[in-house]
């Protein structure tokens, strides 16, 4: 019967407390006063008092949430040895309208943890205007940092430093004569990508051992690209690139490099891959070096000093009539993965009978326009652009992948037009170009899946025309990088065939205007596997030869066949 008579606090109480805590953010002098003599006030605590024979006092109290003490300023003086606050203990309050009191209960999973304690009302209410008070002067404070470190931890635009691309502020006047200025920056750029497999072969053969029947092997791949430039001041300047796929080793470059002023004695200190250029032509320079060099002028003496070492490799090589012959082995299944694609399977289909009468290409296409999105791991948002990219789009016939949603004409030349999922795009799921609708308008269609029918992706990066090489009349681009398996690769492109032009996806002069998603043709997607119909638009018979400067002429390419059967290889007829 006694419950019966306990109401809930917050229904009786609303009107006091709204008029205590609005208080303090109407007079702000009156505010701080109050809060620079705020002290908490003590709490009744209940603890099992142990028998002194038995314990001491502890050098190092441990205090509970609630009984951790608070210094002047009212703010809690925390230990790291004093006990947390639950996530999950919840507060509870219940007023007493016999006795004026309010009782204040702290429970864990609805059973009470301490023992409830009472308080009148003016002492709640004086709790809560201090604990607002201590609440709002925080704040006030935490702003006040965070505007003083903005001072010095961001770039002149305002933009917050992060790990990756920062800018420091150093104030002491020899650090800045040394380095000509006071600023550190930093640009991080790149990635990293580590793949772990295993594959578990078992034969039956009985002319084997049978531990030797089943076979377990352990596949470990990483693929690291780095990029970083940093500066101190002025006069000092750290440049690294480090890319795990580069052809060859002296691509990957670190440089250190001071430069003095105009009437310093230290004119220019190098370390790392250094160049060395000498203006005569009776002792030469060299390239490629690994070391040291200083340069230094006493009036109008100059002085150079290098330490280093040349990178290169012993070769045999041939020379027949002036020119040297070099011999390669290559494996087929080692061609050039993930570079190579062709901007429709049309034209993959067309590709050898243009290729029949050589030097003459007959394919009849002329590409005028093209624009290539990748995924952006660069940071780089300047030709950002929403994309949702289609594996159907301009494809007809037994080309189309998901044909239960699709249908075009077989033979038709690559358009937005050569099936019907286009203008089902910008007419009954138009509110796909949203990209805060995109991934539910794509989830609403019946047999559409991500990563084989389509790809979205935020902020992907526009390739300018020297990452790239396009076959104009053959209709496939070549990349200057190869892809990472999870990056998605599309294209719009615009080209003549036999008078007439067609257009393949949107182009940014389409009049699609930002953030709204472009509609693209997509070459690559983050799955990409021989189940796909995309895979068959990745060239596979393109390879590297490691060299430069090869010439055509006398070029001798073998194709050799194993037979694992027999052991034994076979020539096929040599192609010159």
């Amino acid at each position: 019967m006694r419950l019966s008579k306990y109401i809930s606090l917050p229904t009786l109480c609303a009107m006091s407390l709204v008029v205590s805590i609005a208080a303090p953010f109407a007079r702000p002098a009156l505010d701080r006063a109050l809060f620079e003599n705020l002290r908490p006030e003590p709490r009744p605590v209940h603890t099992a008092v142990a028998d002194p024979d038995t314990i001491g006092r502890l050098p190092y109290a441990v205090h509970d949430a609630e009984e951790i003490p608070a210094d002047g300023t009212g703010r809690p003086q925390t230990s790291p040895v004093d006990l947390r606050q639950p996530e999950n203990a919840e507060y509870s309050a219940l007023y007493d309208p016999a006795s004026g009191s309010i009782t204040i209960y702290r429970k864990i999973g609805g059973i009470n943890v301490r023992l409830p304690y009472s308080m009148t009302m003016d002492d709640y209410n004086n709790d809560a205007v201090r604990r607002s008070m201590i609440d709002y002067w925080s704040g006030r404070q935490k702003e006040a940092s965070a505007m003083s470190r903005n001072a010095t931890g961001s770039d002149d635009d305002g933009h917050k430093n992060s790990l990756l691309n920062s800018k420091w502020k150093i104030n002491n006047s020899l650090f800045t004569s040394i380095f000509g200025s006071d600023q550190i920056t930093m640009n991080l750029q790149g990635q990293v990508q580590v793949s772990l497999g295993a594959q578990h072969n078992r034969i039956d053969n009985p002319t084997l051992q049978e531990r030797m029947r089943a076979t377990t092997s352990f596949d470990f791949d990483q693929s690291i690209q780095l990029n970083l430039n940093s500066q101190i001041g002025e006069r000092l300047k750290l440049g690294i690139n480090y890319n795990t796929k580069a052809t060859f080793s002296f691509e990957n470059e670190v440089k250190l490099e001071y430069a003095g002023e105009e009437d310093d004695i230290i004119q220019d200190i190098q370390a790392g891959n250094i160049n060395w250029s000498l203006p005569g032509t009776l002792i030469q320079g060299s390239q490629s070096l690994f070391g040291f060099k200083m340069d230094m002028k006493f009036g109008k003496l100059t002085v150079s000093t290098v330490f280093s070492q040349k990178k290169g490799e012993s070769n045999s090589i041939t020379v027949q009539n002036g020119a040297t012959a070099t011999e390669f082995d290559i494996d087929v299944t080692n061609y050039e993965k993930n570079k190579h694609f062709f901007l429709s399977h049309r034209f993959k289909e067309m590709y050898d009978n243009a290729l029949a009468k050589l030097p003459t290409i007959a394919s009849g296409i002329t590409i005028s326009k093209i624009e290539v999105w990748v995924t952006n791991k660069t940071g780089n948002y300047t030709d950002a652009r929403n994309i949702l990219a289609f594996t159907d789009l301009a494809e007809s016939g037994s080309d189309i992948s998901n044909s239960t949603m699709w249908s075009g004409r077989e033979g038709t030349m690559p358009s937005n037009s050569a099936n019907n999922l286009y203008d089902a795009m910008v007419g009954s799921y138009a509110a796909a170009r949203d990209p805060n609708q995109t991934t539910s308008v794509m989830s609403s269609m019946s047999g559409m899946k991500s990563g084989r029918d389509y790809e979205k992706v935020e902020n992907a990066r526009l390739l300018s025309s020297s990452e790239y090489t396009l076959n104009e009349h053959l209709g496939y681009i070549s990349l200057n990088t190869a892809l990472n398996n999870n990056e998605v690769l599309a294209v719009a492109y615009q080209y003549t065939y036999r008078g007439q032009t067609y257009t393949v996806g949107e182009l940014t002069s389409s009049g699609v205007s930002a953030p709204n998603c472009l509609y693209l043709k997509m070459l690559k997607g983050t799955t990409l596997t021989p189940a796909y119909k995309n895979w068959d638009l990745m060239m596979k018979n393109i390879y590297s030869l490691g060299a430069y400067d090869v010439e055509s002429e006398d070029f001798e390419l073998d194709v050799l066949y194993y037979n694992d059967s027999t052991s034994t290889d076979r020539k096929s007829t040599r192609l010159n």
